[in-house]
């Protein structure tokens, strides 16, 4: 069980980091195409550039967190999910 619970934490860290990797991509693509934009002021440059950052921020904090939960919980976790995955239908 010890492996299941091991290859789980593995597979949903795995794929918390990819969807942040991928937000931080958007993000800075979405900051370049505002950062290019000719025809805003500088100060709405500013504040869009500022409010990308700190949507950024927030959900970068709130993932490492996430991980951190799944690290310090994942015994208690991924037990009751292999436990229920039978009654549920599912195959884990």
């Amino acid at each position: 069980m010890e492996a299941k619970i091991r290859k789980m934490f593995f597979v949903d860290r795995t794929l918390i980091i990819t969807s942040l990797a991928f937000l931080w991509v958007v993000l800075v693509y979405v900051m370049t195409v505002v950062a290019g934009m000719t025809d805003i002021l500088p100060a709405q440059k500013i504040v869009a550039l500022g409010a990308g950052i700190i949507a950024g921020v927030s959900a970068t904090i709130g993932l490492v967190a996430l991980i951190s939960h799944l690290k310090n919980n994942k015994t208690e976790l991924y037990t009751e999910d292999i436990t229920c995955a039978p009654a549920m239908g599912e195959e884990k």
